[in-house]
């Protein structure tokens, strides 16, 4: 079992920005200190996905699965309307 003191190197501290927890520890680059996240920070550098950041991938495609069936029972004029509504919105003009 990996314990929570950790010996940071500059090169670890440099790819782990995304994170002010693992990140406020980068100022004492080659000594020992400890880290708060040790879970976090060890998905982190084996490159493990987040648990939330994977439920939240499933749930976009869920969501994207239902967009897509919403969007073929649509009747073509609807569509059309969906379709002219969406361009207009980001600026285009017909």
């Amino acid at each position: 079992m990996v314990g929570a003191t950790l010996i940071f190197l500059a090169s670890h501290c440099e790819s782990l920005r995304s994170r002010s927890k693992l990140t406020k520890v980068g100022n004492f680059r080659g000594t020992i200190c400890t880290v708060e996240e040790e879970d976090y920070l060890l998905r982190r550098i084996n490159g493990i996905e987040q648990p939330v950041i994977t439920r939240a991938n499933e749930a976009r495609k869920a969501m994207m699965a239902v967009a897509v069936e919403m969007i073929r029972g649509l009747h073509w004029a609807d569509f059309e309307t969906l379709a002219d509504l969406i361009f207009a919105r980001s600026g285009w003009q017909r």
